[in-house]
């Protein structure tokens, strides 16, 4: 048996030899050779690139967002029919008895006792620090000016 050409095919970390053999590519299976390590190895880019191009590209997905989101604004705002579905809108909402008027109410309320709430503990803090009493300002006198 005499061979003519050789070649090498590689899959993975197996190498494996072929020969020409009266015309045909033949296997030699005492050939094969089995590498620890492959041969070539991808290095990943830099992080700061990573980074960058990650950014760039939620930047743009946010902008391509912002700018649908505009123009349904826009599309919405010059229709014919805005003002009347407006007022239907907030007259289903002012409607009492009603889940609409439910959550309204409900945000209100919310509202009114954060409020609260907040001038309680302001009232708390400047009593706490003596400065409720010391830091009223009196209303200024009323002078007469010679013109």
């Amino acid at each position: 048996m005499r061979y003519k050409r050789h070649k090498l095919q590689t899959s993975g970390a197996k190498v494996t030899l072929y020969a020409r053999v009266s015309g045909k590519w033949v296997d030699t299976p005492a050939r094969h050779t089995y590498m620890p390590t492959q041969r070539f190895v991808v290095i990943p880019a830099p992080l700061e690139e990573r980074v960058a191009a990650s950014v760039a590209t939620r930047v743009q997905g946010a902008m391509t967002e912002a700018l649908r989101l505009k123009q349904e604004v826009n599309a919405t705002i010059h229709r014919d029919d805005f003002g009347n579905r407006a007022v239907d809108a907030l007259q289903h909402v002012a409607r009492p008895g009603g889940l609409p008027f439910v959550l309204f109410m409900l945000l209100v309320a919310v509202l009114a006792v954060r409020e609260l709430l907040l001038r309680i503990e302001t009232k708390r803090i400047l009593r706490e620090h003596n400065c409720g009493a010391e830091a009223r300002a009196a209303a200024p006198k009323d002078r007469e000016h010679a013109d």
